[in-house]
């Protein structure tokens, strides 16, 4: 399988004129000092957070949640306890850590190249520490075959998932139905089911039954059904209400690989160190083990696992007497010359960093994304940490970004902290296309997806497609000198005056800028050659004139 999907990606770069390397703000690092963190996403895993919140449960959707790093995947787990109480489970943090061979780094711009090559989105990759990280996907199916991908890896010797969860204590849901769509038909599943009645249901080829049991006894219908192997979809409604103080977990569940027998640390190689790691481990799980930092992992018990017994002091010894030639596990050669890569870290700990930050004059907000040294620029300021528990007293660094203006946005440096905050200004407005580019620093920043055709009329009609990135930024962008107006700014043209009696319709040009912490926005364009966008706070808009929009428009209508 790894050879397969090697072959792949090795003719997707081919095909591209990709050459292999590293991500962006990977290419000249700057090392700092690790700080230590006050949490472990090692210390629990998935499993047990779910448990530890829930007790004894079922999942309600009927089937083990799927996290991924997909900013579309609606993030409200629901579990259901032995005392029918339905529990929501918030998950505010989703990545995919990849931990890479000594000295090695991933492929990164081939498995792009494959990526794209399918017609998919490649998903944001960050460096933190010595690991790769996915943060964030624009479909469920680019990150599963990216994975795939980055799982064929030979370099790689160990993938993880990271979750931050907490339960949602404030709100509750309460029971709507059930959608149905499998084999029986609704008098067969309510005398299967007699606590559900039938009732009319508006989805096409799904029956709809509505709950009329004691509520005490939902645990015991719903585990039935689900040791019965029947499909549920629940329906139901939650409240909104804010949720404060609330208790995190950070866990982790592994996606084990086909990696290197014997590799117990997952540094890619066997070596004596392997051996020890194993002893350790079993010796003192407390300091060693799978919960603990700089323990064993699951990969790792896996990988040393020689004879399919589990892991023991056989392994250990296995390890030992392969070394030195007389036993049976064959040891892959290690390189002489390992040249170690180092990174900026980006240590992720809980931080009481203020939301809104004001400093010369302006209003800055914290968009939740951090960046590297090497996106950082000069010193411009101190900021005053005021209203925080942990920060209180302290004081901020605040920064300017590399090749960004401060106008719009800025990072800031707690005291004490390796984190690198991006903060944007909430009232930004530029005055021409140029101007936004430069601010923004677009050329290098900006990703742009998908574009999406959306009719109104004559039908509706709604369609997506891959963007031509190339004739899209000239089109947009080409004229430096456009002015530019806020929402509530006059101009000479509005979105109001497009005609919509016969024909009207728009695009929508799916964006990204990760490094603001701006996962998807939208470039609309509409007929009368207005251009609008939330990629400016307040939002903003220009007039690229009615005959580039809409040759824009033609080049991504439906042909019929």
């Amino acid at each position: 399988m790894k050879k397969k999907i090697m072959s792949i990606i090795a003719a997707a770069a081919m095909i591209c004129g990709v050459n292999t390397a590293l991500p962006v703000n990977a290419e000249s690092p700057a090392i700092v000092e690790t700080a230590t963190k006050s949490f472990s996403y090692k210390g629990m895993t998935f499993d047990e957070a779910i448990k530890d919140i829930s007790g004894n449960y079922i999942w309600l959707s009927g089937s083990k949640e799927k996290l991924t790093p997909d900013w579309k995947y609606n993030r409200n787990l629901l579990t259901l306890d032995e005392n029918s109480k339905i529990h929501i489970i918030e998950a505010t943090y989703v990545a995919t850590a990849i931990k890479m061979e000594a000295g090695k780094v991933l492929p990164y711009d081939d498995i792009k190249a494959a990526v794209e090559a399918e017609r998919l989105i490649m998903p944001i990759f960050r460096k933190n520490g010595s690991e790769y990280e996915i943060i964030s996907a624009e479909s469920r199916e680019a990150y599963d075959y990216t994975l795939e991908l980055i799982k064929a890896c030979p370099e790689v010797t160990a993938i993880n998932m990271h979750y931050k969860l907490y339960e949602d204590t404030a709100n509750y849901v309460s029971m709507g139905g059930v959608y149905y769509s499998g084999d029986m038909t609704a008098d067969e599943f309510t005398e299967k089911y007699p606590d559900f009645t039938a009732e009319k249901s508006d989805v096409e080829g799904k029956l709809y039954f509505s709950y009329n049991s004691n509520g005490n006894n939902f645990y015991e219908t719903m585990k039935n059904i689900q040791d019965n192997g029947d499909k549920l979809e629940f329906i139901g409604a939650m409240t909104e209400l804010a949720s404060l103080n609330h208790e995190v977990y950070y866990c982790n569940e592994p996606v084990i690989i086909d990696g290197t027998m014997g590799d117990a640390n997952i540094d890619g190689y066997v070596d004596l160190s392997d051996s020890v790691m194993i002893m350790q481990s079993l010796a003192n799980p407390d300091k060693y083990g799978i919960t603990a930092d700089g323990g064993i992992t699951a990969q790792g018990k896996v990988n040393g696992d020689t004879d399919g017994n589990g892991l023991t002091n056989n392994d250990a010894r296995e390890i030992q007497m392969s070394l030195l030639g007389l036993g049976s596990l064959p040891i892959p050669q290690k390189d002489d010359d390992i040249t170690l890569v180092n990174y900026d870290y980006v240590d992720f700990t809980e931080e009481d960093n203020n939301f809104i930050l004001n400093f010369n004059d302006k209003e800055y907000y914290n968009s939740g994304a951090t960046v590297g040294l090497d996106a950082i620029g000069n010193e411009i300021g101190e900021y005053e940490v005021l209203d925080r528990e942990k920060n209180s007293g302290g004081t901020a660094d605040v920064l300017a970004m590399a090749d960004v203006s401060s106008e719009f946005a800025v990072a800031v440096k707690y005291n004490g902290s390796n984190n690198y905050h991006v903060y944007r200004n909430m009232w930004y407005q530029p005055k021409t296309v140029g101007q936004l580019i430069d601010d923004y620093n677009l050329e290098k920043y900006l990703n742009i997806y998908n574009v999406v055709y959306n009719g109104y009329r004559p039908e509706h009609i709604s369609e997506k497609y891959l963007a031509d990135k190339e004739y899209i930024w000239n089109t947009l962008f080409g004229n430096r000198d456009l002015e530019t107006s806020g929402a509530n700014d006059d101009a000479f043209y509005s979105i109001s005056q497009i005609d919509r009696k016969d024909r009207y319709c728009e695009l929508e040009v799916i964006c990204s800028l990760p490094v603001f912490g701006r996962n998807s926005f939208a470039l609309k364009v509409h007929m009368n050659g207005v251009v609008w966008t939330n990629m400016v706070e307040c939002g903003t808009h220009f007039y690229i004139g009615e005959e580039k929009a809409l040759e824009l428009i033609e080049k991504y209508s439906p042909k019929s």
